[in-house]
């Protein structure tokens, strides 16, 4: 299984992907996880929704988060 690991800043992984035909042999094999993806597919809702769910602080953070992974995008680019 060829999985791609996503790590933060520190080097701590924190999500991994599975590619799409992995992912559907898993699933094959293993109802619930087609039960927990199709559960995931109807919760998913329009940005436009969120409006007003997020505290300030919060989106801010989010905000923070993203600027800093472009930044260290950018600066692993420029190498």
């Amino acid at each position: 299984m060829s999985l791609q690991y996503i790590t933060d800043s520190t080097g701590k992984q924190t999500a991994v992907l599975i590619p799409i035909e992995e992912w559907q042999i898993l699933t094959s094999k293993y109802i619930y996880l087609k039960e927990l993806e199709n559960r995931n597919l109807k919760t998913k809702g329009k940005l436009s929704q969120l409006a007003g769910k997020l505290s300030e602080k919060t989106a801010n953070a989010m905000l923070n988060y993203v600027e800093e992974g472009r930044n260290e995008w950018d600066e692993r680019v420029k190498k």
